[in-house]
């Protein structure tokens, strides 16, 4: 089995809704409704001084848009530009959920064999733009941590840019490790800011990684 994972660069309506509000769009589900119709399920973090407008959906023939409070929920039928059809009609089979972020798509599928890889690529570049695509060999268990990592995603989509780095920080440097093998002060030093600071935003992040796993809560 062979999982090819590409990065298009995409001027689609929901691909320049991820530039303009600078958060990544997590899409669960795309369904071809014919060759040249897809209805699209997203999901967002949208600022409020960053509303969507219909301008910028314009491939759209009708959307929905739902805010929770916490999320956006986008979906509606759109124009097809032809990337999950020759996925799945040439025999591959698409890895959902699909990632935009910064007008780039990042999509990964698996076929059996690199020829038929090789063939929805070639298919897929007819229309569409392939900035990057790597295809390897793997086994079961890489699909499920490939399939893991993007569910998981949604998790990252309510921090901070600064949340983000920090708990990548903390985590790659042991924060989180028993026994820990650094601290609030070191974490405060790498980022230039006083350990009160630091521990606020790391109760922020956590706080809103419990969030999305686990619902509102009290």
């Amino acid at each position: 089995m062979f999982l090819t994972k590409m990065t298009i660069d995409s001027e689609c309506g929901i691909s320049n809704a991820s530039k303009i509000i600078e958060s990544k769009i997590i899409v669960p589900y795309i369904y071809p409704l014919t060759n040249e119709r897809s209805y699209i399920f997203s999901i967002m973090k949208v600022r409020r001084d960053t509303p969507l407008r219909k301008e910028v959906l314009s491939d759209f023939e009708n959307f929905n848009i739902i805010n929770n409070g916490n999320f956006t929920i986008l979906d509606g039928v759109k124009r097809s530009h032809h990337i999950i059809s020759p996925i799945s009609g040439l025999g591959g089979i698409p890895i959902f959920p699909l990632i935009i972020e910064d007008g780039k798509e990042i999509i990964s599928f698996l076929t059996f064999t690199k020829d038929i890889s090789e063939q929805i690529l070639e298919k897929i570049s007819e229309d569409n733009h392939i900035s990057d695509a790597v295809s390897n060999k793997v086994d079961m268990g890489s699909v499920v941590q490939e399939v893991t990592s993007k569910l998981l995603s949604n998790v990252f989509m309510g921090l901070s840019t600064m949340e983000k780095d920090l708990m990548e920080t903390a985590y790659s440097s042991g924060f989180y490790s028993w026994p820990r093998e650094s601290a609030l002060e070191d974490l405060a030093v790498r980022f230039k800011l006083s350990k009160p600071t630091i521990s606020y935003h790391v109760r922020s992040a956590e706080r809103k990684i419990m969030r999305a796993l686990f619902g509102q809560g009290t």
